[in-house]
Order: structure tokens, then sequence, then C-alpha cells
């Protein structure tokens, strides 16, 4: 089995954790959402070594697959500073995707990184393609809302969650392909 770990850093970060073979398609096993910025994000989440193992990961202390291994692949979503007109200037919040990313650089994490676009199978970042995606989640049984991560809501997680499945399909493993998008269906 091939373990697919998925970060949305920013003020509130989500990891979701799932599972892939070469004949089985994607289920996600962990899905988690952490508030509280980058410092919520290192009280949750923490690196380690084992010799056995190399590096493995924890999250709101949870073990998760050990990240050092060959057949795990994590992917971070890269902050990208979206501008507000001529005479603009960043908020501590706005930039608090950026801190999380260099947090998850410290833990000797080597990620693959993912534009935000990249989370929607439509082209584009529209509300319509932010309310399509959710209405597949739902569609496929992928659905996690914030009961299922302890939080107010749950946006996070999804996007997360989407990543992996855009990830897949963008790589083409086929038993995630012809899971969830027969005959080519969005």
């Amino acid at each position: 089995m091939k373990t697919l770990i998925s970060i949305d850093p920013g003020m509130s970060s989500a990891v979701v954790i799932g599972t892939y073979s070469d004949t089985e398609p994607y289920k996600m096993t962990h899905a988690f959402q952490i508030e509280g910025g980058v410092e919520g994000f290192l009280k949750n989440a923490w690196t380690g070594w084992n010799d056995e193992e190399g590096l493995w990961l924890c999250i709101k202390y949870e073990l998760v697959e050990p990240i050092g291994e060959p057949d795990v692949t994590v992917l971070v979503e890269k902050f990208k500073p979206r501008g507000a007109g001529n005479n603009f200037a960043y908020k501590t919040n706005d930039l608090e995707p950026l801190r999380v990313e260099g947090a998850i650089l410290a833990m000797g994490i080597k990620p693959t990184w993912v534009q935000p676009a990249q989370q929607y199978f439509a082209s584009g970042e529209s509300k319509s393609s932010v309310t399509n995606a959710h209405r597949w989640l739902k569609a496929h049984g992928l659905h996690i809302t914030g009961k299922d991560v302890g939080c107010k809501d749950a946006n996070d997680a999804r996007s997360a969650l989407l990543h992996s499945i855009s990830y897949l399909r963008r790589t083409k493993h086929m038993p995630t392909i012809q899971h969830y998008f027969p005959k080519g269906e969005e």
C-alpha cells in the first residue's frame, strides 16, 4: 500500500491521509483540521526519527504512517499571495500559510508542492468550482464535516482531500480514476 498525506496550511491547517495501491483506488483513512496557525500546527503535528522506520508523523497524538518511506507522498498546498489592489498590505493571518510551510520544512518533510487551484477538477478557482467540488465529495461519500474534524467547519480538510484526488488523477492512477471518474465523469 502507498500512503498519500495532503496538507493545506494556514490559520486552520488540514492534514488528510489516504492509501492506494497499484490495484486499489484511493481511500481516505484520516482527516484532521488544526486551528491556531503555525503555533497550533506545531503543537498538534510533529515528526520524529525511528531507525527502523525513518521519519514519522504524529497528528493530534495519533501516529500516522512513516513519511521517510518511498511509498509515502506528502502534498502541501503552496502559498500563493493574492493581491488586494495597488495599495494593499498583507495582514499576519494572510501570511500564516507561509509560516506553516516553513514549519513543515523544518520538520524534515520534503513535500510535493501543489497549487491552490489544482484541487478543483474544473479549471479556475471560482465559487462554482468550490461548490461543484464539495458536491462531488458528497456524491462519492468523501464529504468531511466540521464535526468529523472537531472544528466549526471542515473547509481546509475538504481542500486537502481534493488535492489528494486531483493529484492521483493528474498522475494517472488508474484504479482511482476508474473508481471515482467512470467514463470521464467530472
